[in-house]
């Protein structure tokens, strides 16, 4: 199962790290997606129909079904998202899939920097045939003072696209990337005053389904996560060490935090010690949860294909858990991973004896 998820941090210091420790149980996990909250401009077209202005003979149909039908009876029309955002740098994506494709064309994109007026914005548009950023002085009309044609498109079809446009205001530079893929970047010679953006219809042939459309601010670099969820099966001297417990033997099971242990094949990479904790009783199933966190926040590189989880113990180390899950850390990115141990006793059995 993949899990998506959007974290908004209101601030970080110039030139520092903010660090976010999720703990997330599967079991008491639900959707409280909240677009608007996280996103400067953001629209998934299933409310706020009259949350649009439209310049030129531009329609949206709203489907119903979270999608909207762009159409248009004329050329250079556009419709602009009636909330303003401050930034100058920012990142606009959309998702969208041509739908009818008639005449020459077909046209489809976004507009930024724009006001919801006929006048100076950025625009991208695309089709089967080419695809272009370009600085309009006017709607309508096709009076692009700054332009930068490309006469490969980008494939036509039955095919949902997510597009990402990155702009950097002191540069004046657009960079677009059409489902991960770098395929434009263009730098202008000037930048437009509007604090708005939305859907760009350059010709009035054909139809196309948009998803979303979403703009948030941009940083260098991109703030990124990367998190590892492992699970695995308790070795026999974990299982002893239980024992020991529920006999008397010994106060608690698991003494001390653990080292995650990374390993490729039989070669040890490194060990990293566990930096926090959550332990969870899940009275339903008739078990503990215990959840450790490990960091891993240098410049290495490297893949691992099998792990083990160690406990340090007066008595000398023991092997707890090993598992095999293969994942790769760039040095450029930090790495969370979280262990989870299951440990399927009573809660009376075990209260208080965990850690």
């Amino acid at each position: 199962n993949i899990a998506v998820f959007w974290v908004k941090v209101p601030s970080i210091p110039a030139n520092s790290t903010k660090k976010i420790y999720l703990n997330v149980n599967p079991d008491r996990t639900e959707d409280l997606s909240n677009g608007k909250a996280v996103f400067d401009v953001f629209d998934d077209f299933e409310t706020d129909e009259g949350d649009w202005n439209y310049v030129g003979g531009i329609n949206l149909e709203f489907l119903g079904d979270s999608t909207v039908r762009v159409s248009a009876s004329e050329n250079f029309t556009k419709a602009v998202k009636q909330v303003t955002y401050t930034q100058r740098d920012l990142i606009i994506e959309f998702r969208m899939k041509p739908e009818t494709v008639s005449g020459e064309r077909s046209d489809f994109g976004v507009c930024w920097h724009s006001d919801t007026a006929e006048d100076l914005a950025y625009y991208f548009r695309f089709n089967n045939n080419y695809n272009e950023l370009l600085r309009h002085t006017s709607m309508p009309g096709d009076g692009g003072t700054d332009k930068s044609y490309i006469s490969s498109g980008i494939t036509w079809g039955d095919v949902w696209r997510i597009v990402k446009i990155i702009y950097i205001s002191a540069e004046m530079k657009a960079i677009v990337y059409v489902d991960g893929t770098k395929t434009h970047e263009h730098t202008f010679t000037a930048e437009p005053s509007g604090n708005k953006a939305g859907i760009y219809k350059h010709d009035a042939d054909g139809t196309a389904l948009y998803d979303w459309v979403r703009v948030r601010k941009y940083t260098e670099p991109e703030p990124s996560v990367t998190v590892v969820k492992a699970i695995a099966t308790p070795t026999l001297d974990l299982k002893k060490m239980i024992a020991n417990c529920l006999a008397g033997k010994k106060a608690q099971i698991l003494d001390n935090y653990p080292i995650i242990r990374l390993k490729s094949g039989t070669t040890v990479i490194k060990d990293i010690q566990a930096t926090a904790k959550h332990v969870k009783h899940d009275e339903a199933n008739n078990r503990y949860i215990v959840m450790f966190l490990f960091m891993d926040e240098s410049s290495d590189e490297y893949t691992t294909d099998n792990q083990e989880l160690w406990f340090p113990h007066p008595d000398g180390n023991y092997l707890a858990f090993t598992q095999t899950q293969s994942f790769t850390k760039t040095a450029d990115e930090p790495l969370p991973l979280r262990w989870e141990i299951y440990l399927p006793y009573t809660v009376d059995e075990l209260d208080g004896q965990i850690l």
